[in-house]
């Protein structure tokens, strides 16, 4: 089927923008990209700093040590290595057995290791009741 070239010209005529629509269409087009292209970045932080690490933090720079015997669940996870699943696990064990005696004992409850043990010398203290 053949488009006679009038109904061509007046089809092509039709997709035809003036100077002035042209110029609003590229405008809308270039605030929609600015526009997203400004919430993309701000969505993943590209406006803001990298984060550098100025000190490691170890057992000798912390004033304030946690009590293995008193502390809740929540003061627990602040520990290297302790989620919420290990920090359960002491209050279990501290509820079935009682006090913890000493930082050699954590081994015993399901998950710490020799290496969370290390890591939390310095920074528990154990009070007995």
């Amino acid at each position: 089927m053949r488009i006679n070239s009038n109904k061509r010209e007046n089809i092509l005529k039709s997709f035809r923008f003036s100077k002035r629509e042209s110029i609003i269409v590229l405008t809308f087009s270039l605030v929609i990209i600015a526009s997203s292209m400004l919430k993309y970045a701000n969505d993943n932080h590209f406006f803001l700093e990298r984060t550098k690490v100025v000190s490691q933090i170890n057992g000798q720079n912390i004033a304030y040590r946690i009590d293995i015997n008193e502390a809740d669940w929540h003061e627990l996870r602040l520990l290297p290595g302790i989620g919420e699943a290990k920090a359960k696990s002491i209050i279990e064990y501290r509820d079935k057995r009682g006090y913890i005696h000493s930082v050699e004992e954590l081994s015993n409850v399901h998950g710490i290791g020799v290496q969370i043990l290390n890591a939390l010398k310095d920074m528990i203290v154990i009070k007995k009741g």
